[in-house]
């Protein structure tokens, strides 16, 4: 597959329309399509409908955007699969591995989130926690808010409150809550990483930059990519029809108006950082992605 196209995802809030946003990628990462036997390396932007799946190998993770008040991170080795976006619940199911999420709260219109693992069933509104599943069962710790747990065989649905966590058990209702383990406080610094990059999102969106951040990131990679065309040239040639036509569709559907490119030049005069930061990830994906 040509992993070129920038999928030029609308702001989901604005329009009343829930979406799901890969807002960040690192490692081995693919997305799923639903009803596709495919799996596709992701495109920062790209749009997770329902049904779709994202996964991630060793030394992957994925950050996606249910908006700018709800932040998922997917780490190494793990599976999600989008089951609903609405307005008033956005559904998750954690197949494997372990998923960290800031639901911003107090906040009015956020729609609750829930998360489904073969054993339990997470509600939260309002709450930064970690979910991890496997084979011996599912572990659930909040880091703050309170978190709803119950098991999807036995039911019996408890809080788990600040700075607890929460084991259930296949076939069993969720144990008495306790004090997380060690590990959990190594994701601190991943919730707050996080929980920045919502306020930032935010920001953005509140002083009407989202949209030319978005048209700066789509600058910066079909920069990247028309350097790694010139890079590849004998890659290119030998490349089937159909793949260089999908090329040049991309490139023309991603070139800028003049309007445009002045909107992304005053912007960098304000982030003058950013787009040299953009350039180097999508240079990173493409090399990793080989431009398929």
């Amino acid at each position: 597959m040509l992993g070129v196209g920038l999928a030029g995802a609308s702001d989901g809030s604005e329009s009343g329309t829930p979406l799901a946003i890969i807002n960040d990628f690192d490692g081995q990462v693919h997305v799923k399509k639903a009803g596709s036997a495919e799996i596709e390396i992701p495109e920062i932007d790209q749009e997770l409908g329902e049904r779709d799946e994202v996964i991630t190998g060793k030394d992957g993770s994925v950050e996606i955007l249910l908006s700018d008040r709800e932040v998922l991170h997917l780490e190494e080795n793990s599976r999600l699969v989008i089951l609903g976006l609405s307005t008033d619940t956005n559904t998750a199911k954690l197949l494997l591995g372990r998923l960290l999420a800031v639901i911003e709260k107090d906040v009015k219109n956020i729609p609750q989130f829930r998360v489904e693992t073969l054993n339990a069933i997470a509600a939260v509104k309002g709450t930064e926690f970690l979910v991890e599943t496997g084979e011996e069962g599912d572990e659930v710790a909040v880091a703050d808010g309170t978190v709803s747990v119950g098991s999807r065989v036995s039911g019996g649905a408890i809080d788990v409150n600040k700075e607890q966590m929460v084991q259930v058990k296949p076939g069993q209702p969720p144990c008495k809550p306790r004090a997380p383990g060690k590990r959990f406080y190594l994701y601190r610094k991943t919730l707050e990483k996080m929980r920045e990059q919502a306020n930032w999102i935010r920001t953005m969106r509140q002083s009407g930059e989202l949209a030319t951040l978005r048209l700066m990131r789509q600058a910066a990679k079909r920069q990247e990519v028309l350097l790694w065309l010139k890079k590849h040239r004998d890659t290119v040639a030998a490349m089937p029809p159909v793949r260089k036509i999908r090329i040049r569709k991309y490139l023309e559907a991603s070139s800028l108006t003049a309007e445009e490119k002045q909107l992304i030049a005053d912007f960098m005069k304000k982030h003058p950082l950013l787009f040299e930061k953009l350039v180097k990830s999508h240079r990173r994906k493409l090399e990793a992605a080989g431009l398929r």
